[in-house]
């Protein structure tokens, strides 16, 4: 069997035994995504990063959940147990420092959503998370938070207008 292949397939059992994570499906290739019913996956993918894994999140959507998204190559191979401890132990850190209230981010939104500005309304969303001036922050779990609450097209055009901001 492929060495990719098999990497791909420890991953999947050792998410899958980690304590409030589940691949999302069945995965046939190298590439996956996993959910979190009890563990915020955007605070979860900032811990991963301090340890040098990048793991990219995704947005819910009215069939998915939110998820964080792995692509496996030869150069994980080697890293699986690592990567699989690092994991564990990033989970055990968001599940005891859980520090972003869902709900709270959501009525955030809402509430912009409702300002007749749409301009303020994206500045002040920008402001929540931390964009400001040319430096982006160093964790994301807010900023994925707050698109993740957004409709799909507004979540584009928040996007559009910050490095509209940024670079030009």
């Amino acid at each position: 069997m492929d060495k990719v292949k098999q990497a791909t397939e420890r991953l999947i059992q050792g998410i899958n035994a980690i304590d409030g994570l589940y691949v999302l499906g069945k995965p046939a290739m190298c590439m996956f995504s996993f959910a979190s019913d009890s563990v915020n996956v955007y605070m979860l993918a900032d811990q991963m990063a301090k340890r040098g894994w990048f793991l990219q999140p995704q947005f819910s959507t009215p069939r998915t959940a939110r998820n964080l998204h792995i692509s496996v190559n030869y150069g994980t191979c080697g890293a699986v147990d690592a990567m699989l401890t690092d994991l564990q132990e990033c989970v055990q850190i968001v599940k005891q420092n859980p520090q972003i209230d869902t709900s709270v981010v959501r009525q955030m939104v809402e509430g912009a959503l409702q300002s007749p500005d749409p301009v303020v309304a994206f500045d002040a969303l920008a402001s929540q998370a931390g964009l400001s001036g040319t430096e982006l922050p160093t964790e994301f779990a807010m900023i994925n938070e707050i698109l993740d609450a957004l409709p799909s097209h507004l979540c584009n055009q928040f996007l559009i207008n910050f490095f509209n901001d940024l670079y030009v």
